[in-house]
C-alpha cells in the first residue's frame, strides 16, 4: 500500500461488519479515529507502525491493493494482537499456506510416531498473520476485492440459550462451532456425535425385497443350468468350484449394476438440477 509517495508492505486484508465491536470489542484497539460505520466502504483501519511509516493519519487518503481508501481510524497492533475469537483464535487473518504446510509436517511426524499420545481430534489454531501488516476495511470492501468469508459470529439476545440453538443447528451440518456464555465460558460444539441416521427403517422393507428379487433370480440361473453344473462335475469340478462359478458371475452383475446406477443417479441428478426441480 502506498500514500504520498510512500509505500510499506500490507500482507492482508482483515474485513468486518460494524457489529464486530459488539461481539470482540475490536473498537477499544483503536488509538485515533473511530470504528467503522453502517455506510463506511472506501475507509480503512490503520495498524500505528504502519500508518507511521506512511505518514498518514485520520482522514488522509491511502491506495491499498491499487484502491484509494479513507484512514477512518488507528489502531495499536498490540491491542489487535491480543483479540481472541470465541474459538480461542487472533482475530487477524489466518495464513493458510504456512498452515496446511504446518498440518503437512504435524501429519508426518505422526506417522512415523504411532506411540503418540496425542488426540487425532484435537482442533489446532491457524497461523495467523502479524496485526502490524494486517490493514482493517469493511467488510463489502473486502469483498468487492476478492476476499472470501471465512468465520461469522451471531449474538444472541439476553434470554436466549444460544447452545440450545446451536445443537439444534448442527444436526443439520457438518461443522465445529463454538458458543460464549455470560460468564465467560466457551463450548466447543460439533456435529459429530450429534448427526443421527435417520430412514434405516423407511429403507429395511425395500432392501429385503431387492434381496430377495436378487435371490430369485440367482435361483432361477442356477435351476435353468442344472446340465451345465452336470457338465462341469463330470469333467472333475468340485461343487465348491462350481459355487464360486455363479459366484463371481452374482459380483460381476453387482459390480457393473452398482456403476451404472450411480452414473445413473449423478446424471439424473444433475438434469433434474438443472431444470430447477430440486
Amino acid at each position: 500500500m502506498a500514500a504520498a509517495g510512500k509505500a510499506v508492505r500490507a500482507t492482508g486484508l482483515l474485513g468486518l461488519t460494524p457489529e464486530e465491536a459488539q461481539i470482540t470489542e475490536v473498537d477499544r484497539s483503536l488509538v485515533a479515529g473511530s470504528f467503522f460505520g453502517a455506510d463506511d466502504e472506501a475507509t480503512c483501519i490503520l495498524p500505528l507502525d504502519m500508518a507511521a511509516a506512511l505518514g498518514v493519519g485520520v482522514g488522509d487518503q491511502v491506495e491499498v491493493f491499487g484502491r484509494a481508501l479513507e484512514v477512518r481510524g488507528i489502531a495499536d497492533p498490540e491491542r489487535l494482537g491480543e483479540l481472541r475469537d470465541l474459538d480461542d483464535e487472533s482475530l487477524m487473518p489466518a495464513d493458510f499456506v504456512l498452515s496446511g504446510a504446518e498440518m503437512l509436517q504435524l501429519g508426518a511426524a505422526r506417522a512415523v510416531d504411532i506411540a503418540g499420545e496425542e488426540d487425532p481430534h484435537e482442533l489446532r489454531p491457524f497461523i495467523h498473520l502479524e496485526p502490524q501488516h494486517v490493514v482493517i476495511v469493511p467488510y463489502r470492501t473486502l469483498i468487492e476485492a476478492g476476499g472470501s468469508l471465512r468465520s461469522i459470529a451471531v449474538r444472541f439476545p439476553g434470554a436466549t440459550d444460544g447452545q440450545a440453538l446451536v445443537e439444534d443447528y448442527l444436526t443439520r451440518v457438518a461443522v465445529t462451532l463454538f458458543v460464549g456464555s455470560p460468564d465467560g465460558r466457551v463450548t466447543a460444539l460439533s456435529s459429530v456425535g450429534l448427526t443421527a441416521v435417520q430412514g434405516l427403517g423407511v429403507l429395511a422393507i425395500p432392501a429385503l425385497v431387492a434381496a430377495l428379487i436378487v435371490l430369485n433370480a440367482m435361483m432361477g440361473a442356477v435351476y435353468e443350468r442344472l446340465r451345465e453344473i452336470g457338465i462341469y462335475s463330470s469333467v472333475g469340478l468340485a461343487p465348491l468350484h462350481i459355487a464360486l462359478l455363479f459366484v463371481a458371475e452374482a459380483c460381476v452383475y453387482a459390480v457393473l449394476g452398482t456403476t451404472l446406477g450411480y452414473l445413473l443417479g449423478q446424471g439424473l441428478g444433475r438434469v433434474l438440477l438443472g431444470l430447477g426441480l430440486l
